[in-house]
């Protein structure tokens, strides 16, 4: 497989970086109606010509790919970078559109923005995003903390670059880096003042308006950052039945940091934001197995029971097997989409007890470096919490059931009967100490530890409790400690080795209890060891170009079905693991305005995580759970 990467700079959208006087805020307006775009900003000076001059040269873009601040042409890895000049060129707003201008990176939702499953070189789970502990492989960083959450509505304009670095990242980053890791390096605070604004309009009601101010608090020693946004998209799919728009989206983020530099040995950032996503009802619907166009053969022995008549003797396959997943394109039938229209008893419309999403969202993170004569300690912490109320009518039929909670002092409810509501809470810390050798010396190492937890609380919500939902429900926790490090070594002015390696230890337990009477349904625990080295020898034939090779051992550990997985045989799944082989190339032409990367890559990959479709213990319906194949 290949990488192919290639990049020519743009045009500069100065307000992005325009230096303003407090009593003439600069104000840039971004119109978007359909493809076409109007960009008004402030006649840049002499000096910022000068320094748009010199960072139009891509070859000058720097990243921290290795945890070490290096060019983008002299990291002996395949990445991409997209500074804040590039993300306003190409308009992007989002991951979606930054996966559209990254090789070898996909994106795709799970249900709505309820969930990311970013696909780095084909590496991902149907799962990933969905069921706890199933994870893509491509790990999210905020100013390289790491962050177990979805990314979609981040505030792109808050951002200074973002690094898309492909291939196993797990000896450095860690946990779920197994196909590779995407930083988002947010903007530092100034020493003088400046601000921006934007306004974006387009097509199927879609408007955003975001602005931030920055400037120093005490000159030369303390500055502060503060932005906000607002986004909004009206959908573009219609309920015909109730003439309702489908899948619209509102955000409403705020951020802000602050940066403290009292001398030159010393560095502290903090960065905090809140966002509050509120989305409708997802264009989603469960389509009946009797129209499932994936014909009786087309699966695995793995998937199905049938007999095999001999290849001369003609006649159909026979399979009793109906538990399969659509093959090729899915057809829409909108005769079986029935509304759930009548009130029920507590008046709460369209038969649900919520319909769509509804998240809120507090992140910090504080980074720390001192410079101890040449030596870099750093220390890096973050901290999450998230609570999401998530709902659909999945079946979009007028069936209902009527359920008597058992143990639980309400009167008896009604719901329909595909009814996917639930409420979460989840909360994340995350704490990575490192020693840095100084970078100008023949042998370089860096050395570190990592600590992590996870914990996430699910409930069911029901028409007695739409909003705090059941009592009881399942509780998750993933811990995570690590150690790692890095040697590099210059054999000579243009060879240099480099060693990376990180021992980890995961551990995930799971408890499932039943939403009415509180009775344990499953309890399990897992512990998932890994080393994962990777090795590098980079050669750089001049200063214009560069060939590397590149081994790197990948680990995604394992995890709990839960009691969907274990009346059916499959509690648990195992770690997978993936051995990688990368050479590759880095050019610069044009006086480093053009940039030509290319990498090719072999992966061998064992138990993969992948999803697999099994009838439930009864036989009457499916079950998707996640299994190792190969």
């Amino acid at each position: 497989m290949t990488d192919q990467h290639s990049q020519a700079s743009g045009r500069y959208l100065e307000y992005l970086r325009q230096p303003i006087r407090p009593s003439a805020l600069a104000l840039a307006i971004a119109m978007a109606l359909g493809g076409a775009s109007l960009a008004v900003a402030q006649q840049p000076d002499g000096d910022a010509e000068e320094a748009a001059t010199d960072s139009a040269r891509l070859d000058r873009v720097v990243v921290t790919a290795r945890r070490q601040e290096e060019t983008l042409q002299d990291a002996p890895v395949a990445i991409s970078a997209f500074s804040a000049q590039e993300i306003a060129n190409q308009g992007l707003n989002n991951i979606d559109d930054l996966a559209r201008f990254a090789p070898g990176l996909s994106f795709s939702q799970t249900f709505g923005r309820s969930g990311d499953r970013p696909v780095m070189r084909g590496q991902s789970n149907v799962l990933a995003g969905v069921q706890f502990g199933v994870e893509s492989g491509t790990a999210y960083f905020i100013d390289g903390i790491y962050y177990n959450g979805d990314i979609q509505s981040i505030n792109f304009d808050s951002l200074d670059r973002v690094e898309v670095i492909r291939g196993p990242q797990s000896a450095l980053y860690g946990r779920n880096a197994y196909a590779g890791a995407i930083n988002f390096i947010t903007r530092d605070p100034t020493n003088d003042y400046q601000g921006s604004a934007k306004v974006l309009l387009a097509q199927h009601d879609e408007r955003e308006f975001s602005g931030s101010f920055s400037g120093p608090l005490v000159e030369d020693q303390l500055f502060f950052r503060i932005g906000a946004r607002y986004f909004e998209y009206g959908g573009e799919h219609v309920n015909t039945l109730t003439g309702r728009k489908m899948g619209s989206e509102e955000t409403k983020g705020l951020n802000g940091a602050l940066l403290w530099t009292p001398g030159e040995t010393f560095r502290a950032r903090l960065n905090v934001m809140y966002k509050e996503d509120n989305d409708g009802p997802l264009p989603i619907f469960l389509h009946p197995a009797t129209f499932n166009n994936c014909a009786p053969g087309f699966r695995s022995a793995n998937y199905r029971r049938a007999f095999f008549p001999p290849i001369r003797g003609g006649g159909p396959i026979v399979s009793d097997n109906q538990f399969q997943y659509f093959c090729g394109a899915i057809e829409a039938y909108p005769e079986l989409l029935q509304a759930n229209t009548e009130p029920l008893p507590d008046g709460t419309p369209d038969g649900t007890a919520f319909d769509g999403i509804f998240s809120k969202q507090y992140f910090a993170g504080l980074n720390l470096d001192w410079d101890l004569n040449g030596w870099t300690l750093s220390s890096q912490t973050g901290w999450r919490d998230e609570k999401r109320r998530f709902g659909s009518d999945s079946d979009f039929s007028d069936a209902f059931v009527v359920f008597i909670p058992a143990g639980v002092p309400v009167p008896p409810g009604t719901g329909p009967l595909f009814m996917n509501t639930t409420v979460s809470e989840i909360s994340e810390w995350s704490q990575e100490f490192r020693i840095a050798s100084p970078t100008d010396r023949r042998l370089r190492f860096l050395a570190g530890v990592f600590f992590y937890d996870y914990e996430f609380e699910q409930r069911a919500l029901t028409f007695a409790s739409p909003r705090s939902g059941n009592p009881f429900g399942n509780t998750d926790e993933i811990t995570n400690q690590a150690i790692f490090g890095l040697v590099s070594y210059d054999i000579n002015d243009q060879l240099t080795f480099t060693a990376e390696l990180r021992y980890q230890d995961e551990e995930k337990s799971r408890r499932d209890l039943n939403p009415q009477t509180g009775a344990e349904l499953f309890f399990g625990k897992e512990s998932y060891t890994a080393t994962t080295p990777r090795l590098t020898l980079d050669y750089k034939i001049d200063d214009e170009r560069m060939v590397y090779f590149t081994y790197a051992a990948g680990a995604k550990p394992g995890g709990l079905n839960g009691s969907i997985g274990a009346p059916i045989g499959f509690p648990t799944y195992k770690q997978e693991t993936s051995d990688n082989f990368e050479i590759g190339l880095k050019s610069t032409w044009l006086d480093g305005r053009l940039l030509f990367n290319a990498a090719l890559y072999y992966i061998d990959a064992k138990d993969v995580q992948l999803t697999t479709a099994l009838p439930s213990q009864d036989g009457s319906a499916i079950t998707s759970v996640a299994t190792n194949q190969g």
